[in-house]
């Protein structure tokens, strides 16, 4: 831990936090003083820096969950009579324990007190009263994302204890008379629980979110002197739960433009959706700390699915059927095009499905079915190994769902069908599919399946789980469905990747009716890894699938192209081998795209994350001689902790067809296109924070790459396009000044198909487009609108055209307003 010790009223490290006496005379005459009259309290913390918020009067102490909380111990004895605990928290989420807001207890002798809350969200109390533990938990759970007033009253005089959250009696509960008992040691804890409940480093009793104004009073409050102080405290607005930029300000490797949320775990995505303007992907998310436990759906929010907000979970456990997680599942539009989620829940023992819908039109509020769980185990008629995951499509006005499974015999994966009339009551028909028990490809359980129509014919997608040292993957089939049954064209599944690292995908229309999906990239480094980090696994970016073949082509969604940074187009370069130096380009957050020749090469590619004396490297390339595309990470990293190894796919390609290579790099994350047509996700954990080189390489003779361009995907507000150092032909645009259009003249012979890009003053790329050229249409007409059909402002703007991509060429148009 670093610790520091900081004055509640301070921003700035190295202070103390000084317990305070409050008068309270302004609101209902003497309501008591503070007994934090006495010595300070230490923060403890993962992070660089004590994290500070805004807060009720000034800044609030920010928790994450596991490793932040205030201690320290008080000279003044606490009174044995009536006593009042209040404070002001805003949650981000349950935490995994019982946490307490405030807490001088002594878990052994049970002696001494502590209020908090338990891990669904409901106000609870624990005090030692004439060596009798008394405890008591409220029937209500509290709110996420918003501020909440905890007052506490505890009377051992009158035997009665009373709980109030923003006012509203949350508790109301007697006990017999007596005194209350406190610990000789002093220890005062702000934000955990004094137990030492820890899962791996995860000290699991401790609170995500902010707390401010802690204070313990003598004697008992009314209920109008408690929403007079309520009232006169509440904030205006919502609290702020965003993480402070100073915990990853240091941490080169965390992802920038990748769906990521603020903290903590995630993992497979689920549930994406475009409604009211606003694409949602939900998640399953642990928000006190990065492992997997306990698990919410957290909410992601975009207008563009690139740019994405972290908002209140959706769904939570709750005592019940799925106490122990609400785990993954499906969202779709009901028949009244209300959207409906389905998920699975577990009790500790068994699992079932259930369903929820939202609270209002904006997503961010749900509520369950009353009538949950739906299903309420897995099918009995079929030995199985658990299930779980449910997907649900229509076909034929009748609602179907398969949820994942395993079948015991014979020993392999399935998916159950069940189906609805009304998306509430179920019946099961059958296994739809199920794995070849001569094949071990498909492995033994299938999650989070994918049902998938693409006109006549459906993609049955499953992620097989890890087993015997095989890692989990991405696997599916093309078929028909008819009948209620599943018929493959090829009883041998097909990778999703290229290089298998991405899994989960969650598949939805755009609002253009695209085919988008996205995925989950998992870390793959070890708990203590993430524990550093404070985050663990990240999305991928958003693809476009297309069906061809019976094959799935992923391809960049074109959103992404609106995001791009300053431009720079090296054109073409000859590959040599032993030689360096290609390309010029630092940078963890970074798009080239280029297209690569083969040459008399034997290999020939990319090399990533290089540090400047070749201890740290990534390549990525084509190996001619085996066919093969090749990820080798066996020096990207010198932690030992992070793999490196050297991973390969057989994809035969002809020796004289060029190699289209699309690649973001994003922190550690990188997403890979090829031709346009297969892809695959990666991650690599360089120790250096100068291990950003971006190079090209050739191997055993000579290659050529082909119309490199590189946009930087960092700062995105700054960064000019050189037109100084592009080395494309001038060619002719008029009329200059252009007003209503533009004509951009093309060499004259010049006969195939011209690619373009426009970009304007700020180096972002605003349309993209191709046009056939020859004698009769020898020019291109821009009418001086973006993509998206609105018209620039005034400016210099660029159009940079490569013809039968080997030809390039460079126009510029000044631009004025009407």
């Amino acid at each position: 831990y670093t610790t520091g010790t900081i004055n509640t009223d301070s921003t700035g490290p190295g202070r103390k936090i000084t317990p305070f006496t409050r008068n309270y005379n302004a609101v209902n005459g003497s309501l008591g003083l503070s007994w934090f009259d006495a010595e300070h309290f230490t923060i403890k913390s993962n992070w660089p820096t004590i994290e500070w918020v805004s807060g009720i009067n000034r800044t609030g102490m920010r928790t994450d969950g596991y490793s932040v909380w205030a201690e320290g111990s008080l000279s003044t004895p606490l009174p044995s009579g009536s006593i009042t605990i209040s404070a002001w928290v805003a949650l981000e989420v349950f935490p995994c324990s019982d946490a307490a807001i405030w807490a001088q207890y002594d878990l052994a002798s049970t002696q001494g007190a502590w209020m908090g809350i338990d891990k669904y969200g409901r106000l609870k109390v624990e005090f030692n009263e004439n060596g009798i533990l008394q405890q008591f938990v409220s029937s209500n759970s509290i709110d996420h994302y918003k501020w909440q007033y905890f007052v506490v009253n505890i009377s051992p005089a009158t035997g009665r204890i009373t709980g109030f959250v923003n006012a509203v009696k949350f508790m109301d509960e007697s006990f017999s008379q007596g005194t209350i008992v406190w610990p000789s040691s002093k220890v005062t804890y702000l934000g955990r629980a004094p137990k030492n409940e820890t899962i791996g480093l995860y000290q699991i009793n401790s609170m995500n979110a902010i707390i401010d104004e802690v204070c313990l009073l003598k004697g008992v409050k009314d209920s109008t002197t408690v929403a007079q102080l309520y009232n006169q405290q509440v904030p205006a607005t919502d609290p702020i739960l965003k993480t402070p930029a100073s915990r990853f300000s240091n941490d080169f490797l965390r992802p920038l433009y990748h769906p990521i949320p603020n903290n903590n775990w995630c993992n497979e995505s689920h549930g994406l959706i475009y409604e009211n303007g606003k694409y949602h992907l939900f998640y399953q998310k642990n928000g006190n700390g990065s492992f997997l436990y306990q698990q919410n759906w957290g909410h992601l929010v975009s207008q563009d699915l690139v740019n994405w907000d972290e908002v209140v979970p959706a769904l939570w456990p709750a005592p019940g059927w799925d106490q122990v997680g609400t785990w993954s599942g499906h969202l779709v539009k009901d028949q009244n095009n209300l959207s409906t989620i389905f998920y699975a829940g577990v009790d500790g023992v068994k699992a079932g499905i259930g369903s929820a819908q939202p609270a209002d039109p904006t997503l961010l509020i749900w509520k369950k079915n009353l009538t949950n769980p739906l299903i309420p185990t897995a099918p009995p008629s079929y030995p199985n190994k658990d299930f779980r995951d449910p997907y649900v499509f229509r076909e034929n006005n009748t609602w179907y769902m398969i949820t994942g499974s395993g079948l015991q015999s014979p020993n392999v994966g399935t998916v159950f069908l069940y189906k609805s009339a009304d998306l509430n009551n179920w019946t099961l028909v059958k296994p739809l599919y199920s794995g070849d028990p001569t094949n071990a490809v498909s492995g033994i359980f299938w999650e989070m399946p994918v049902f998938w129509k693409f006109g006549n014919k459906y993609i049955l997608l499953i992620n097989r789980v890890p087993q015997n040292g095989i890692p989990a993957q991405s696997l599916y089939w093309a078929g028909t469905f008819n009948n209620e049954s599943f018929a493959s064209d090829n009883p041998i599944p097909l990778n999703l990747e290229v290089i298998n690292w991405l899994l989960s995908p969650s598949v939805s229309l755009d609002n253009q009716g695209r085919v988008t999906a996205i995925g989950i990239v998992p870390d793959l480094i070890p708990s203590s890894e993430q524990y550093k980090r404070g985050y663990a696994n990240v999305f991928s970016l958003p693809r476009v699938w297309t069906l061809q073949n019976d094959s799935i082509n992923q391809s960049p969604h074109p959103n992404l192209d609106a995001s791009r940074g300053a431009f720079t187009a090296i054109g073409n370069v000859t590959l040599q081998p032993n030689a360096s130096g290609f390309i010029n380009k630092r940078g963890f957050q970074q798009e080239i795209k280029l297209s690569i020749t083969q040459g008399t090469a034997t290999k020939a590619g990319l090399i990533l994350y290089k540090n400047d004396n070749n201890s740290e490297y990534t390549r990525l390339f084509y190996d001619y001689l085996s066919q093969s595309i090749v990820i080798d990470r066996t020096k990207s990293s010198s932690n030992p902790n992070t793999s490196g190894d050297s991973q390969s796919a057989y994809y035969p390609i002809s020796s004289s067809a060029p190699i289209e290579w699309q690649v973001y790099l994003d922190g550690s994350v990188m997403d890979i296109f090829i031709n346009n047509k297969w892809a695959f996700a990666c991650r690599v954990f360089p120790t250096s924070s100068n291990s950003n080189i971006m190079d090209l390489f050739a191997e055993g003779g000579n290659a050529v790459a082909n119309n490199v361009q590189i946009w930087n995907r960092g700062d995105l507000t700054t960064g000019i396009l050189n037109v100084n150092t592009i080395p494309y032909k001038k060619i002719k645009s008029w009329p200059q000044p252009a007003v209503e259009y533009c004509y951009i003249q093309f060499p004259t012979g010049s006969n195939g198909t011209g690619a373009y890009s426009l970009f304007n003053p700020e180096g972002k790329c605003i349309k993209t487009g191709t046009q056939l050229i020859n004698a009769g249409n020898p020019v291109l007409l821009w009418d001086i609108r973006n993509e998206n059909g609105v018209r620039v402002p005034a400016g210099t703007y660029y159009c940079l055209i490569a013809i039968n991509k080997k030809d390039y060429y460079q126009a510029n148009i000044l631009v004025m307003n009407k």
